[in-house]
């Protein structure tokens, strides 16, 4: 599927096709579910390089790659997407509901349930719909991480 999705993406490029950010978010998204978190930082460089602006959902992909690559290398990269997505809110118009999303699952993971909270009621304001992941996490912190954590669950 990546090799298919990549040649598309050349072949598109030299169609000179690429005008806008959603093919560039479409890598970047499939990186992040093949566990290539790396990868999307690369992508918005590039997005930069063509002239072309993010939207909403392009930071919401740099910040879910901070919170994947913040887990795999066991750094501080969420004070680093916190800025990502301040600033991302002062330069577009949204929905951000993709990041506050991600800044939720990232809390859950971390046992912090007041932040996660914090974050899935502004996703929830935006008119929110989760992603089947999402609803994952959600369910592992109720039903495998919370009850392992507390005494006589």
């Amino acid at each position: 599927m990546k090799d298919e999705a990549l040649a598309l993406f050349k072949l598109m490029d030299e169609l000179k096709l690429i005008h806008s950010d959603l093919p560039l978010n479409d890598l970047m998204q499939l990186y992040l579910k093949l566990g290539q978190p790396e990868k999307v930082p690369e992508l918005i460089d590039e997005l930069k390089q063509r002239n072309i602006p993010r939207s909403s959902y392009t930071y919401g992909f740099l910040l879910w790659s901070y919170a994947e690559l913040n887990d795999m290398e066991g750094g501080d990269l969420l004070e680093e997407a916190e800025l990502v997505f301040d600033k991302a809110m002062k330069r577009c118009k949204g929905p951000f509901a993709i990041s506050w999303e991600r800044f939720m699952v990232y809390y859950l993971k971390k046992l912090r349930i007041d932040l996660a909270l914090k974050h899935m009621e502004a996703a929830v304001s935006e008119n929110w719909s989760p992603y089947p992941e999402t609803i994952a996490a959600v369910f592992d912190y109720f039903v495998l991480i919370l009850p392992s954590n507390s005494e006589g669950f």
